[in-house]
């Protein structure tokens, strides 16, 4: 039978070789695409995803979006041409339990459904570690560790968001300026007052029109 459009009959969505000889049996016709990809013609390789439909999310919870599968492999669950289960890299990540809500932004944020800190920031134990913050896991693990002295932002402005395409690394003056409107000279002046001490953090935030928890902050970050 001809295959004018030289795509494997199975659905995988692959190119088929060209045919060298004649088969009657098989349906070859020299010179022509053959029907199937070596092997596919079984009815296990059968398409079960609609190809005009957006591929899901990786499993992970990272809301990347997975590829389809190159080859079929039964022990990890993949079929050739079906999408994969997880991001490459993404299957030994521990699930993220978040929903997904609308909070105003151009998409959907992926809420952390698990421990949120004092300041609002998502967090989770790992081994060898108190707790780490999520969202800054999310970045690393897709684009490695920002550079030093910058910061993960949450472009939608949701703390509690977990969402891998909300997040980009800032410079920490760009960081602060962009959550708080404070100048480089103020948050150098903040430091000051904090390491010379004698003034309570209330007294502090009213003097340079900050919350007492951005003081709070501070102050825990440079005793540790």
């Amino acid at each position: 039978m001809p295959n004018p459009s030289g795509l494997c009959k199975c659905g995988c969505g692959a190119r088929t070789t060209i045919a060298p000889a004649t088969n009657a049996k098989r349906g070859h016709i020299r010179g022509e695409p053959v029907d199937y990809i070596r092997g596919h013609s079984s009815k296990k390789y059968l398409r079960t995803w609609d190809i005009s439909s957006e591929l899901p999310f990786c499993a992970c919870g990272c809301s990347g979006r997975v590829t389809l599968s190159k080859i079929t492999d039964s022990k990890r669950g993949r079929i050739q041409g079906e999408p994969n289960l997880f991001l490459r890299g993404h299957w030994n990540r521990p699930l993220l339990t978040c929903e997904k809500e609308d909070r105003g932004y151009d998409t959907l944020c992926c809420i952390w459904q698990g421990q949120i800190d004092q300041l609002g920031y998502p967090r989770r134990e790992v081994p060898g570690f108190s707790t780490v913050l999520v969202h800054r896991q999310v970045y690393i693990a897709a684009h490695g560790e920002p550079p030093a002295g910058f910061h993960v932002h949450h472009l939608c402005e949701q703390r509690d968001c977990v969402r891998l395409e909300h997040l980009e690394a800032r410079e920490k003056s760009a960081h602060l300026r962009s959550h708080y409107g404070i100048t480089p000279e103020k948050y150098v002046a903040i430091h000051d007052a904090i390491r010379s001490g004698g003034e309570s953090q209330a007294a502090m935030a009213r003097r340079f029109g900050v919350s007492t928890v951005f003081i709070w902050r501070l102050r825990k970050a440079l005793s540790s």
